[in-house]
């Protein structure tokens, strides 16, 4: 025989499924704070200038599977779960969200209040990990990025072109299709 003591916890469960092999999942608390970091044309010009500096800086980025990234959104929030894994399709990971006095109906209405709840992984086949700030700060953590890789070109007949294009960016790809017509 079970007896309970105190009042029951409203419960429910988030499971997420593994559709592809590489899974990237960030899963925040409410309430969140979303910053954008510049405005998308801004960021565009400045970006492509500062990959170009960081390939010709640290040649070793070329044909690097990682490549370099620029984050363009964060959020502020005092917990998340978060996993970044490879696996196998249909793995399967679930987290119980304990407390939550608002049951969600539909996953845009899911919100996952810090205070008063605790969240624990039931079942981990995705590797999630979760982090709490215990209510003393907020994590910054970034939600979009931009990911650039550089590929070494050996394929000779296009290889000025391909230089030309480095060196002087679109507005040399531009002026060739324009002296074209």
């Amino acid at each position: 025989m079970l007896i309970a003591s105190g009042p029951i916890q409203p419960t429910f469960d988030i499971y997420f499924q593994r559709l592809t092999d590489e899974t990237a999942i960030i899963l925040p608390s409410s309430p969140i704070t979303v910053n954008a970091l510049r405005s998308p044309t801004i960021l565009q010009k400045w970006w492509s200038e500062a990959k170009r500096h960081a390939f010709r800086t640290w040649s070793y980025l070329i044909n690097s599977p990682d490549g370099i990234f620029l984050v363009t959104k964060a959020i502020k929030t005092s917990r998340y779960a978060h996993c970044l894994s490879k696996g196998t399709p249909g793995e399967v990971s679930q987290i119980r969200v304990n407390g939550s006095k608002v049951m969600p109906t539909h996953s845009r209405d899911l919100r996952l209040p810090n205070k008063g709840t605790t969240w624990l992984p039931i079942r981990n086949d995705l590797g999630f990990e979760l982090e709490d700030s215990g209510e003393k700060g907020a994590y910054t953590i970034f939600i979009e990025r931009e990911a650039s890789r550089l590929f070494a070109l050996t394929d000779t007949i296009h290889k000025s072109d391909a230089e030309e294009l480095w060196r002087y960016g679109l507005s040399f790809l531009s002026s060739t299709e324009n002296s074209s017509h």
